[in-house]
């Protein structure tokens, strides 16, 4: 089992569940791994929600930036809230 690296920083949670997200790991699994190496129930869940409301924030943003996607924002915004409000449900 893979464990927190560690270091000092508050964030090393954080740098350790992307990890885990990025290599595809779903939700519920990265909590998991979060509690057995010594998060509680409720910081772990909190970690994974932060890091997919923060994802969903910056893809939104990008959007709105975006020269051409902004004419479409109402429609991607409502479509971008539901995939990822089920992902972060575990519903994939």
């Amino acid at each position: 089992m893979a464990t927190i690296p560690q270091q000092p920083q508050a964030q090393t949670p954080y740098y350790y569940a992307v990890g885990l997200l990025q290599s595809g790991k779903k939700p519920a699994d990265v909590e998991e791994a979060l509690v057995a190496d010594g998060l509680s129930n409720q910081r772990a869940k909190a970690v994974v929600n932060n890091l997919q409301q923060a994802k969903k924030v910056s893809l939104l943003h990008f959007i709105h930036m975006h020269p051409i996607l902004h004419k479409f924002e109402a429609k991607l915004s409502r479509a971008i809230s539901g995939v990822t409000d089920r992902f972060i449900r575990g519903d994939n």
